[in-house]
């Protein structure tokens, strides 16, 4: 298993950072390389549902079903996606802290990447850098999204 972790600290209330993550529709306004998101049932919200994203980076089209498995309000939400013979189980934690100006919220984002497959096994260590660095961009601009809307709350 490999685990990348990014953290930010968020210009934004709990709540905001929180609703932000958790509303699916709105995956596309938070992160750049992701085109669409089709649920896969009747289910938009929570734990449970079930949705294909189709995000493009670097030139190439990739569509992944994913589940929001947890979300417990203002505390941790979790996607998981079983794709390219493995495993991708994010994690995002919430934690509210003290900022001389307002509230702000301290995100963290935990993935957690197990390979059942061979080719997986070996091609993930070798991608893994770009994952991260994927995380951060989009935890850059989910921040900055987050930040807009506190802005104007």
């Amino acid at each position: 298993m490999r685990r990348v972790v990014v953290t930010r600290e968020i210009n934004a209330p709990i709540s905001t950072v929180f609703r932000v993550i958790t509303d699916i529709e709105r995956l596309p306004d938070t992160n750049p390389d992701i085109a669409e998101v089709e649920f896969l049932g009747s289910q938009r919200s929570g734990a449970g549902a079930k949705f294909r994203e189709t995000r493009s980076s670097n030139g190439r089209t990739m569509v992944t079903e994913l589940e929001l498995t947890e979300c417990v309000e203002y505390e941790r939400a979790r996607f998981v996606a079983d794709t390219g013979g493995t495993i991708w189980d994010t994690s995002f934690t919430f934690r509210e802290v003290t900022q001389g100006s307002g509230a702000a919220t301290l995100l963290e984002i935990r993935l957690d990447a197990t390979p059942h497959r061979l080719l997986a096994r070996i091609m993930n260590p070798l991608i893994m850098g770009k994952v991260r660095s994927g995380m951060q961009e989009h935890t850059e601009s989910l921040g900055a999204y987050c930040e807009s809307l506190a802005g104007s709350e």
